[in-house]
């Protein structure tokens, strides 16, 4: 419990203390199949002229194009969360800026691989699974913001930086030692996405970020 009361008490005094608030909802998560589509939303605190803090949450509301398993091992869930430091170019929310940012998310999915039975080309088969997929990371990013009309606006922004992936796989039949995965000849998201659900396990992947978010300031 201490940990929730402690951030809680963080935001309290932020939303006291801060400047300027600005709602933000940023809508290509809700297509966001290569990872899930989440509904999402953030606030952005501002701590000085040139300088703000920015929160985003966003929550799974169905399963992403790609999650194609015919099966029901686990409800298929998950939340994305992100903490942004950002800098301004000029005051207040205008103009370009730079940050950091810290994101965490969660997918619980099912998913299914075939195979070829112990390398038999002639017996082929169907895994079905499910898996727990956590990614970490961090990133650089720069963005521009621009004057809708009143209060509203919107920012573009893009990012780069390294995301740890760690994937927990269950109720797998197959033997990598000894079946032979069916892959595509050709690179592609779904293929990538059940091979990394088959190996399970840690890795260091790149991260690039694209997208843009409108904004109401209060």
């Amino acid at each position: 419990m201490r940990i929730p009361l402690i951030i809680c008490s963080l935001l309290y005094t932020l939303i006291c203390h801060s400047q300027r608030i600005s709602i933000k909802i940023p809508l290509l998560t809700l297509v966001d199949e290569p990872s899930f589509p989440t509904i999402q939303s953030g606030a952005e605190f501002w701590l000085s002229k040139k300088v703000s803090w920015y929160d985003e949450a966003g929550i799974k509301y169905r399963k992403s194009y790609y999650e194609m398993a015919d099966t029901s091992f686990v409800d298929s869930r998950g939340f994305k969360l992100k903490s942004e430091i950002r800098y301004y170019s000029k005051k207040k929310d205008e103009g370009v800026y730079i940050g950091c940012n810290l994101f965490y998310t969660k997918d619980l999915h099912n998913s299914g691989a075939g195979y070829y039975y112990r390398g038999d080309s002639s017996d082929y088969r169907v895994d079905n699974f499910s898996a727990k997929k956590i990614v970490q990371g961090l990133n650089l990013v720069a963005g521009k913001s621009y004057k809708a009309w009143g209060r509203f606006n919107f920012e573009v922004y893009s990012g780069i930086g390294v995301r740890f992936i760690s994937i927990k796989n269950e109720n797998l039949e197959i033997d990598l030692s000894k079946d032979n995965i069916r892959r595509s000849p050709d690179l592609n998201i779904p293929d990538n996405r059940i091979w990394m659900d088959v190996n399970g396990g840690k890795s260091i992947l790149p991260n690039f970020s694209l997208g843009f978010r409108f904004c109401y300031t209060f």
